[in-house]
């Protein structure tokens, strides 16, 4: 199955930010949603990058000014993603390569959500019951 078709009834709308926000305002998000990652996009919403957890951390121990700092100074910006026509295992193949749960999709290169790992498995689960 492609993701189109699952992603119909189970797309995640993801936590987004630009590329040039400040970790001080982006911070705050991760602290109010307890958010573990972010998905950075552009003015058109094209996926750009991810900051996550780590990336703060190591802002953190940079010294730097958080109120001056951008995201893209520490964002990852090699991000793998899946086309919404791309098959549901290529997307469990890019979460089992990064080692995380969740894997962006796009449309013509355009963030239109996330598949969850969790989302893929209880699906399988009930196509192999029906």
């Amino acid at each position: 199955m492609n993701i189109y078709g699952y992603m119909e009834i189970k797309l995640i709308k993801p936590n987004t930010c630009s590329p040039d926000e400040t970790i001080f305002k982006v911070s705050a998000e991760f602290q109010k949603k307890k958010l573990r990652r972010m998905l950075v996009v552009d003015k058109q919403n094209k996926l750009v990058g991810i900051l996550t957890t780590v990336d703060l951390v190591k802002f953190i121990t940079s010294g730097k000014d958080s109120r001056k700092t951008k995201v893209k100074e520490f964002m990852i910006s090699k991000v793998k993603s899946v086309e919404e026509d791309e098959k549901l295992e290529d997307a469990l193949k890019i979460m089992n390569q990064l080692k995380t749960f969740v894997c962006p999709v796009t449309r013509k290169g355009k963030l239109i959500g996330v598949v969850g790992y969790q989302d893929i498995i209880a699906h399988a689960v009930s196509k192999s019951r029906s």
